[in-house]
């Protein structure tokens, strides 16, 4: 009798850094180069792919050196293919803002009986939310979580991620060097800037320009959050 053939199901390798919303992936192609990370599994995650990228066996991916990778494709639907404890860390930049560039709508318009509406800002929660679950499914018990987003939006993305299971180990203002780092906030930093130059030519304390300033500063100041579980 001809011995049985068995056949081992393929195994997810473990990802040392999963970096969502990575954008042109300029973090983790300067980490591929650094001698700590060498031998280490880098993955992003985008929605968008650049142009002249195509697709291989129906997935959307490009390979650059031998340790990065970046997928095109929805943060939740990559996430949710990953086996549990599968990440050692997982950073995510500005979390609400990149779900909402990031985002494709699946509930569609809500008939509310009246005029055809549909609520934005409620489903970029929820996915916001599920996207943390997932997080915290796929991340190793030691793992780490990095997030960072405005500051209008910390105390929610806390008060999600605690809910979820994630402890806050620590949280700093990101500086203005920083910032200008990033590419999807130099529009928001030159908004400030138009602000700034008109309260200096024309504002005075107290005035409408000076508090419309001053309010654009605080709510976009950014913050970096890092969570463990718990």
């Amino acid at each position: 009798m001809p011995a049985r053939l068995s056949i081992k199901p393929k195994t997810q390798k473990k990802i040392h850094f999963l970096d969502i919303f990575c954008g042109d992936a300029r973090r983790l192609k300067a980490m591929a180069k650094k001698r700590r990370w060498k031998n280490k599994k880098l993955v992003g995650i985008e929605l968008k792919e650049p142009s002249g990228i195509k697709s291989r066996k129906g997935k959307l991916r490009r390979i650059i050196g031998k340790n990065l990778k970046i997928f095109y494709t929805e943060a939740l639907k990559k996430l949710s293919k990953r086996k549990s404890a599968s990440v050692e860390n997982i950073n995510v930049d500005y979390l609400l803002a990149g779900v909402h560039s990031n985002i494709k709508v699946s509930s569609g318009p809500i008939d509310v009986g009246g005029p055809t509406h549909y609520d934005k800002a409620a489903d970029e929660r929820a996915t916001t939310t599920a996207i943390i679950k997932q997080i915290h499914r796929v991340l190793t018990p030691n793992g780490s979580f990095y997030v960072s987003d405005y500051y209008q939006n910390i105390n929610w993305i806390i008060e999600q991620a605690k809910r979820i299971g994630f402890k806050l180990k620590g949280q700093q203002w990101i500086t203005r060097a920083e910032q200008a780092k990033t590419t999807d906030l130099r529009e928001n930093l030159a908004e400030i800037e138009i602000h700034r130059w008109a309260r200096k030519k024309w504002g005075q304390p107290g005035d409408g320009i000076t508090k419309l300033a001053n309010k654009i500063e605080s709510t976009h100041q950014p913050v970096r959050l890092v969570f463990s579980k718990k």
